[in-house]
């Protein structure tokens, strides 16, 4: 009988070591779960590519996404919803009402992605991120013309100069 007991106790003892072993690892392990989770790789604009452009090189916005997109916005510093009286304005406004993103505030300016139904916004640091956004037509040539919002088959984004970036059309 007391080597039933003992085999009991080890087997309890085994079990409760061997799940203080798991939580350890996972708890180790949580903060690579959550960096893949969240890693910046799954953007749906990659910054990279947009950071390595040229002064005054244009591209299909298409050229710089990760993923299918229909309609691309840019908002800038403080801004929440999108302001050109366009055709795309109430359609993206009505899915930012419900979109959940971060303070739009000094050096802070977004890429909204819509595609169907849903909305990606994606958040572009300036300081971090290298990328500032111009919203008016300064430096730009005259066959670009610079846009709040444009469905994917005619936005382009140019790099102005240095780290300086704007959303339009070519003309």
């Amino acid at each position: 009988m007391r080597a039933f007991a003992y085999k009991v106790i080890l087997m309890l003892c085994a079990a409760a070591f061997g799940l203080v072993v798991i939580a350890t690892l996972g708890v180790i392990a949580m903060p690579s779960i959550i960096a893949l989770l969240v890693d910046r790789k799954q953007e749906v604009v990659d910054l990279k590519k947009l950071r390595e452009l040229g002064d005054r090189q244009t591209v299909p916005v298409r050229q710089i996404l990760n993923k299918p997109v229909e309609v691309v916005c840019a908002l800038g510093i403080y801004q929440r919803r999108v302001d050109d009286d366009g055709p795309l304005r109430e359609r993206v406004n009505a899915l930012l009402k419900n979109a959940s993103f971060g303070f739009p505030g000094k050096g802070t300016w977004f890429l909204v992605l819509v595609f169907g139904d849903s909305v990606t916004v994606q958040q572009v640091n300036a300081l971090p991120d290298q990328l500032y956004l111009a919203r008016d037509g300064a430096g730009v040539p005259s066959t670009f013309k610079p846009v709040e919002c444009a469905t994917i088959d005619r936005a382009r984004i140019m790099k102005v100069r240095e780290a300086v970036v704007v959303l339009g059309e070519e003309r």
